[in-house]
């Protein structure tokens, strides 16, 4: 059990726990229904857009915070506009939130001070419940 936890610590590996979560995402919104599947994603596309003005907060950094903030309200516009335009606009988010994160990778950003295993999880959890959310939306599969 303790090799297990070890394995899924995103600080050791970040892309085995970005999988496991975005596996145990995938499985919940696959269990619920359709519309409310998507609704859920779209909640969860915000939290995760969220935690960047955590961490622009807590550096105290109010340039950052700005910056947070609009992104953030970006992708707010998102989620609702897939509420008319499709899910395939809510599967972009996580793909474009996916960018973001790598934006903020090391050396490419000063407007988030984030764990360094942050992005690379964050990355691959974004692409993998890109395709849950396309998928529960049928557009492939």
């Amino acid at each position: 059990m303790g090799a297990l936890i070890r394995l899924a610590d995103p600080a050791r590996h970040p892309l085995v726990a970005g999988v496991g979560l975005a596996a145990v995402t995938a499985l919940v919104l696959w269990l619920l229904p359709r519309t409310l599947s998507v609704d859920v994603a779209g909640l969860l596309l915000m939290v995760i857009a969220g935690a960047y003005i955590g961490t622009a907060a807590a550096a105290d950094d109010g340039a950052g915070l700005l910056v947070e903030a609009l992104a953030a309200l970006a992708f707010l516009v998102m989620v609702l506009a897939s509420r008319v335009v499709g899910v395939w606009l809510l599967a972009a988010g996580f793909v474009v939130h996916a960018g973001w994160d790598v934006l903020h990778h090391g050396r490419w950003s000063g407007t988030a001070r984030t764990a360094r295993w942050y992005p690379p999880f964050c990355i691959v959890y974004d692409l993998l419940v890109a395709v849950a959310v396309a998928w529960q939306g049928g557009l492939v599969g």
